[in-house]
């Protein structure tokens, strides 16, 4: 699992893992996993842990966050 955050391509500034739960309606609560800077706000790709594993997710979200083209 990939552990280590690559800075904001925007600012440089530190991104952080975070983790949030939604509410989907009728009792449904879905736990989402994103990368966010924590400078200027820039927020990665969310990956909700409605088919995947917690484990999963977050080694999604720091895949997709330290993705440069």
């Amino acid at each position: 699992m990939p552990n280590e955050l690559k800075p904001c391509p925007f600012c440089g500034g530190v991104a952080q893992l975070t983790h949030k739960s939604e509410c989907w309606g009728h009792g449904m609560n879905i736990d989402e996993h994103f990368v966010k800077c924590t400078q200027c706000g820039c927020k990665g790709k969310t990956h909700p842990a409605y088919d995947k594993t917690t484990a999963q997710c977050i080694t999604d979200a720091i895949v997709s966050w330290n993705k440069r083209c």
